[in-house]
């Protein structure tokens, strides 16, 4: 059994590895100036990943644009 590993703040609390991998991408991503398309279902923590990310730029304090394409 994976132990938990907290990253970030409160919006994460995870053992599953495959998540582990995508918030370190998500830090790794938040250092480039470049914009970001986050897709997936609907639920999946999409915003939760773009907030990190934002969170984490350069750009953190501005506002952040949240786009439903649905």
């Amino acid at each position: 059994m994976e132990k938990a590993t907290r990253l970030g703040g409160p919006a994460f609390l995870t053992a599953h590895t495959p998540t582990l991998n995508l918030l370190q991408m998500a830090d790794k991503i938040a250092h480039a100036d470049v914009a970001v398309l986050i897709q997936g279902e609907s639920g999946t923590g999409k915003e939760l990943v773009a907030k990190r990310i934002h969170e984490r730029s350069s750009r953190s304090t501005r506002p952040i644009v949240s786009l439903n394409c649905g």
